[in-house]
């Protein structure tokens, strides 16, 4: 049975991407490899390269290696080092932008609090989009 079949046994849908008249339409499923834990009994396999596909009869399914599943980004190596970076990157942004905010001094410290818990503290905890 192919991947298409045994996910529809569960309700679910793989988004394949197609080549038409060599026009590649782009997959929204994508693979990521995980590689076992390494034994001395069983050597860790490489890990496929990013261009790497899995055919189907219908289409493709390219191999990736990260994507962000409901907010977080999961890695081949399954740390969420990755993860965290990326957290804090987009809460430094936040902070940077709200920087002239946080410095006037007509805007009451309460104020600057009540943003600071509703927006950079919410980017970094609960992984915010903010309009993405």
């Amino acid at each position: 049975q192919t991947a298409v079949t045994q996910f529809a046994r569960f309700g679910m849908q793989i988004h394949l991407g197609k080549i038409v008249a060599d026009k590649i339409s782009e997959s929204k499923t994508e693979g990521l490899f995980v590689p076992a834990v390494t034994t001395k009994k069983h050597p860790n396999t490489p890990p496929p390269n990013a261009t790497d596909v899995i055919q189907l009869d219908r289409g493709f399914i390219p191999f990736t290696e990260k994507f962000k599943y409901l907010g977080s980004w999961i890695v081949q190596s399954l740390s969420d080092e990755y993860d965290i970076n990326m957290r804090i990157a987009a809460t430094s942004s936040a902070m940077y932008s709200l920087k002239p905010y946080f410095k006037n001094k007509d805007v009451s410290l309460q104020a600057k609090r009540l943003i600071f818990l509703s927006i950079p503290f919410h980017i970094f905890l609960w992984r915010s989009n903010l309009g993405r």
